[in-house]
């Protein structure tokens, strides 16, 4: 990296909520490095013309959420195979002039679960949804060895999708009546939707399907505001481990530093950063 401060930002529409200029601005200035870290608003039919533009140019990276992760695969100048498989672009570092694709959502999940002490090798998943960020960790846990994935979707034509495009994956209706029985065989229960969302209408009414995990179980929650939701509680007082939303987000976001950086950071160290940068926002 040159002397010159570093210039990085995140786009979205909607985008004023991202907790990600507090993360990196954290990370920055753990490692010494001078830059700047912006949320800026990008409209959908914007992006194009946007990533052409200088204001884009001169950075040296930028992250992607919601609308634009499908739209940078066709942007991008050169596509990172993991991103490719997955179908969506969230984090793009610019070198000379040219823009390279990644997608660090799937690998941040699976960092997150080792950060717990849950080796994914071997392990049977049973995911909740089938959305974008369901897509990008089931080729992470494929990637890291997983025996196999279950997809529980209430958009069954959705999960089928889905499935058919990763060996090693089934899908099923998310039927919550049957759902005790059809978790048998598996050990890690992940919720990939928005259930439990702090402002969100719709929560588990029920958590007692987790009784069907062996003792050894696992849970695993996307949602990281509120840090404790209603099936990550269920799943403590059965004993269960448990992985909060939260590691996904600060794993994806260092993974997503280590691409505009070009070099490999000390997650350990970056995630203390990161987690007492963002614990008062997780709490509040």
């Amino acid at each position: 990296m040159s002397g010159q401060p570093l210039r990085l930002a995140v786009i979205g529409d909607p985008i004023a909520h991202s907790l990600s200029p507090l993360m990196h601005t954290a990370m920055l200035g753990a490692l010494g490095l001078e830059g700047t870290y912006e949320a800026v608003r990008v409209a959908a039919d914007a992006l194009p013309a946007w990533t052409g533009s200088p204001a884009c140019r001169m950075l040296a990276g930028f992250n992607a959420t919601m609308p634009h992760k499908q739209m940078l695969l066709k942007l991008v100048d050169a596509l990172d195979p993991q991103a490719q498989a997955i179908g969506a672009v969230n984090t793009v570092a610019i070198r000379d002039g040219r823009l390279y694709g990644y997608n660090t959502d799937g690998m941040g999940f699976v960092a997150a679960l080792r950060e717990q002490g849950v080796a994914p090798e071997g392990r049977r998943v049973a995911i909740l949804g089938a959305g974008g960020a369901v897509r990008s960790i089931v080729a992470a846990l494929l990637a890291a060895g997983v025996a196999g994935i279950t997809l529980f979707s209430r958009r069954p034509e959705q999960g089928a999708e889905l499935a058919a495009a990763f060996a090693g994956v089934k899908a099923r209706p998310l039927d919550w009546q049957s759902l005790t029985d059809d978790l048998a065989g598996h050990d890690v229960l992940v919720n990939g939707t928005s259930l439990g969302m702090r402002g969100m209408q719709q929560d588990f009414a029920s958590t007692a399907f987790l009784a069907a995990l062996p003792a050894s179980g696992v849970v695993c929650d996307v949602v990281y505001r509120p840090g404790r939701t209603t099936l990550l509680a269920g799943a403590e007082a059965l004993g269960l481990v448990t992985v909060g939303g939260a590691g996904m987000l600060i794993h994806q976001g260092i993974l997503a530093l280590e691409h505009f950086l070009d070099r490999k950071l000390d997650h350990a160290a970056m995630a203390r950063v990161v987690w007492d940068a963002l614990r008062p926002r997780l709490e509040d």
